[in-house]
């Protein structure tokens, strides 16, 4: 099968979406006027998903030349619309089976008025519990579908030889407007409790890091920690992830986010810091507690976000969406 994704759009979701058709074939289809889009792809090519194997071909031709005939399945995605001010003229094609995904954005009013009437007759992805009634709601078969996690993931066993904490959130200090939204006060409180012993990994600070790299450092650490408290947003990336390497976990209790939905004897669910802190008091303290939780993460991972268990879901939407005629 070869899997057509429309550009420019998250190159996460192009990364994740590799690993779940691997080893068949994306095409990142993208038009040449996004010259930092198509060179930041590149990079990314050469520098993180070359090294994982992932079979990505990016074709730059403009909107009118795009040909689709070797193409099984065109993904599209909300936020084609954010990133591509032209898409919107040619977004109602349909040169064969089509599913659209919606990674964040959550608003009909960003599209063409006809643009609904074209997704109302295909399957769509979100990746959030909150997303489903907005779009349900719009007379759209939306189909909840979390993001997978990359097989890498579940290549390395946790190790947490090292007496730390870890949270993962980019951009803080550069583009983050809502630090309060990712729980920056509260990371700071654990700096305070823990000191000489958190890490704060910043990829808009560090300029990236390669996925198999970002692997072993992520995993050298006792315990991870996801202070989201943003409604408007998926699950976060770095969550799926520390539970896929099977770290322990602590995140806060926000309904909307359901992250308690994945805390089950891996970690904890909470919006009391005493209670975070004892969490990670017992995991310092306690390895042997600690790798009970390291297994559990991994064990929900694995019922989760493993490409086997997205794969059967998204193969089924596949279907319906060649049922579609044009």
């Amino acid at each position: 099968m070869k899997i057509g994704i429309v550009a420019p759009t998250l190159h996460m979701f192009i990364e994740k979406y590799a690993a779940l058709f691997h080893p068949d074939p994306i095409v990142i289809f993208t038009d040449p006027m996004y010259t930092d889009w198509n060179q930041t792809s590149r990079n990314f090519y050469k520098g993180f998903w070359e090294p994982l194997h992932l079979n990505i071909e990016l074709r730059e031709a403009p909107y009118t030349n795009w040909d689709f005939r070797d193409i099984d399945v065109l993904i599209e995605t909300a936020e084609c619309f954010q990133y591509g001010e032209k898409w919107k003229d040619f977004c109602l094609r349909i040169p064969c089976p089509i599913l659209f995904k919606v990674c964040f954005i959550n608003d009909m009013k960003r599209f063409p008025t006809a643009y609904h009437n074209k997704i109302c007759r295909f399957p769509v992805i979100v990746e959030a519990p909150y997303q489903l009634e907005y779009w349900k709601s719009k007379g759209i078969n939306a189909n909840l579908i979390y993001n997978p996690t990359g097989f890498w993931w579940f290549d390395k066993e946790w190790l947490g030889d090292k007496k730390q904490v870890i949270f993962v959130v980019a951009g803080v200090h550069r583009w983050r407007g809502d630090a309060l939204g990712i729980g920056w006060d509260w990371w700071q409180e654990i700096e305070k409790r823990f000191p000489g012993k958190f890490y704060h990994h910043d990829s808009a600070e560090l300029g990236g890091m390669p996925p198999l790299q970002f692997v072993d450092m992520i995993r050298s650490n006792r315990v991870f920690v996801n202070l989201d408290w943003n409604s408007g947003r998926p699950l976060s990336t770095a969550f799926s992830e520390a539970l896929s390497i099977g770290m322990p976990v602590v995140v806060r209790d926000c309904q909307s986010l359901n992250y308690r939905n994945f805390i089950r004897g891996n970690g904890i669910a909470s919006n009391s810091l005493d209670e975070i802190f004892r969490f990670i008091d017992r995991c310092f303290s306690d390895y042997e507690f600690a790798k009970s939780c390291s297994q559990k993460s991994r064990e929900i991972a694995i019922e989760h976000f493993h490409t086997n268990i997205n794969r059967e879901k998204i193969n089924r939407l596949i279907d319906l969406a060649r049922q579609v005629k044009k």
